[in-house]
């Protein structure tokens, strides 16, 4: 067998390897003659395929009687034992053995060298420590001149190994520990109680100061079609700043001013190469947006440096923000990285200091990677979208969103299994079809129209995925969201007769015989506003109709809030507008469908 190369080396903890000579001369076997053919099974060891874990950067708790390193460095433990002063003097009648021989770590050259005591025995100095105090300056009897010496020479050892270890290289010795002290400790203001008690504690210690309390209320959760994050006010006019990654290609991005009504934002600028956007909403529909410190005039306050605690403040709800430590682990011209990873779902959220109360970054995302653009690319963004913010009109209309409270995961999984008569949900008339869909009627849906999963066979030529047009509410982008948040709404699909779900025509149709165009529900001759609305394909065989060059029948979804028909006595009518003809069909809800949405929310309708 030829020798593998050590990436696939095959670790066999049970027989021993042994050669083929050895073999031989114990009476064993010829050798198997090779075939040609590589080996198989070849696995990596578990100790070569996994990362070395690196310390992370965060304060460690001091110990009664010893030593604490400084903030953001994490303690180095000597191999000597230290010996305190009493049993050494103890000990003279006894000849010292030499101590055994022990491995050395592997040195980290992004943290100071430091020796701690490993015990916490009080008032113990380290043996480099008694060794430079001169002898008259203690009123006790020290050690005996060897046991110093030896402890000393014992030191210069360690650190001569170390330091050859390391390539004996100064000039990539790591740095002092005065450069991983938080950098805006000394820049804090000092006439605050609130400012002292956070610079002496850890960040998540302080992450529920009065400071950091008020700062929670300056972040606001937003969602569009790219997905949800975070954004957070940087002026009193209302201007936000968020990641450009969550601002779609049709700029519509909804703010959450509280946990029962949005603001369509408007799009103030967007930079690509800092991963930031600038939005712009009414002050006056966001009465908690309170402006956040970007060290528009004091840089110091805003500063990072490696080994600084922070504070990120993601959104995780419409109106909670929870608080998140992070540790600076290396800096950048524009961006810098912390200990821990802070994903995905903090896109937007600022990255405050406790300390100072200024925002260091932002979570933004660039070239497909989760960055933290610090304070000077997000002061450069500030200082362009204010004049172009001053020249733009808000948007002072609140929408209303889908409950708070969503349906129980258990409601909906026993939906997908179960059966609905569709008949009690839907409405036809003038050629077209209205189905109200309710969560779990939703979820029944999609269980039905997901493709099935395929079986990935490699030996299996030509596999044939499943045929048939799918279903074309797959077309509509926010199902899955609407599905995985369980949101309690109610969903009104409107198609052709043709094309009414469950059915899924395989020719094409004609639209002139039914093309949505818009829908309109009043109840007692209000209009009800919609949550959210988008135009479909009506059909699931798209490219038949493109390749006899035929207009696609369009269908349209609307999503109302649950309360919106929780009136039972009230009289509800849709109109309805054709695409071809700009004809109207007028229908009035049924009574059925009414009582099987309440029967499905009754709950949430309030």
């Amino acid at each position: 067998m030829a020798t593998p190369s050590r990436g696939g080396m095959i670790v066999d903890s049970s027989t021993p390897v042994r050669s083929m000579s050895a073999v031989r001369a114990a009476g064993g076997l010829s050798p198997t003659p090779t075939t040609g053919q590589p080996p198989v099974g070849v696995a990596t060891p578990p100790s070569e395929s996994q990362a070395m874990p690196r310390p992370a950067l965060h304060p460690t708790v001091q110990l009664a009687g010893a030593a604490m390193p400084p903030v953001g460095v994490p303690p180095v433990r000597s191999e000597t034992p230290v010996v305190p002063a009493a049993a050494a003097a103890s000990r003279t009648t006894t000849p010292a053995s030499p101590p055994p021989a022990s491995p050395i770590a592997a040195r980290d050259d992004t943290q100071p060298a430091s020796i701690v005591v490993r015990d916490a025995t009080p008032a113990v100095p380290h043996p480099a420590v008694v060794a430079a105090t001169p002898a008259a300056a203690s009123p006790r009897r020290g050690p005996p001149l060897g046991v110093i010496a030896a402890a000393a020479i014992g030191v210069a050892v360690l650190g001569y190994a170390a330091t050859r270890l390391g390539g004996g290289k100064d000039e990539t010795a790591a740095p002092p520990a005065a450069a991983l002290v938080d950098s805006t400790l000394n820049a804090a203001p000092a006439e605050t109680a609130d400012t002292l008690a956070a610079s002496a504690l850890p960040a998540a210690a302080s992450a529920d100061s009065e400071r950091v309390q008020r700062a929670r209320g300056a972040v606001l959760s937003v969602m569009s079609a790219n997905g949800r994050g975070s954004a957070f006010a940087v002026d009193s006019a209302g201007l936000l700043v968020t990641a450009a990654s969550l601002v779609p290609a049709d700029r519509r991005i909804d703010v959450f001013v509280d946990a029962d009504n949005t603001v369509h934002a408007t799009v103030v600028s967007v930079d690509s190469a800092t991963g930031l956007a600038a939005l712009l909403v009414s002050p006056r529909v966001c009465r908690r947006c309170r402006a956040l410190d970007v060290g528009q005039r004091d840089t110091m306050r805003t500063a990072t440096a490696v080994g600084d605690s922070l504070l990120a403040l993601p959104a995780v709800r419409r109106n909670t923000v929870t608080p998140q430590p992070v540790v600076v682990a290396r800096t950048t011209a524009s961006t810098f990285a912390t200990a821990t990873s802070v994903g995905t779902s903090a896109l937007g959220a600022p990255i405050l200091n406790p300390r100072s109360g200024s925002v260091a970054g932002i979570v933004a995302r660039r070239r497909g990677n989760v960055v933290i653009a610090n304070a000077a690319a997000l002061r450069a963004l500030v200082a362009t979208a204010r004049p172009a913010a001053s020249r733009l009109t808000t948007n002072d209309s609140l929408f209303r969103t889908w409950p708070a409270r969503a349906v129980g995961a258990s409601e909906l999984t026993a939906a997908e299994a179960a059966s609905f008569d569709l008949a009690g949900y839907r409405a036809t008339q003038g050629g077209f079809d209205v189905l109200a869909m309710t969560p779990q009627l939703l979820a029944w849906r999609l269980a039905q129209s997901a493709p099935p999963a395929v079986e990935d066979n490699p030996f299996e030529i030509g596999a044939k995925t499943p045929g048939g047009p799918p279903d074309p509410l797959l077309e509509w982008k926010s199902w899955r969201a609407y599905r995985e948040e369980r949101r309690a709404v109610v969903i009104f699909h409107v198609a052709p007769d043709k094309a009414a779900y469950p059915q899924r025509p395989d020719k094409p149709l004609d639209a002139r015989k039914g093309d949505f165009y818009s829908l309109t529900i009043t109840r007692d001759g209000t209009p009800l506003v919609p949550l959210e609305s988008q135009t479909i394909h009506a059909v699931g065989n798209v490219d038949m109709y493109r390749r006899e060059k035929k207009a696609i029948p369009n269908a349209g979804i609307y999503v109302f809030h649950p309360a919106d028909f929780a009136a039972a006595s009230a009289t509800y009518q849709v109109v309805i507008v054709d695409a071809d003809q700009k004809r109207r069909v007028t229908m009035a809800l049924p009574a059925t469908m009414l009582q099987s949405i309440a029967k499905d929310l009754g709950p949430w309708q309030r």
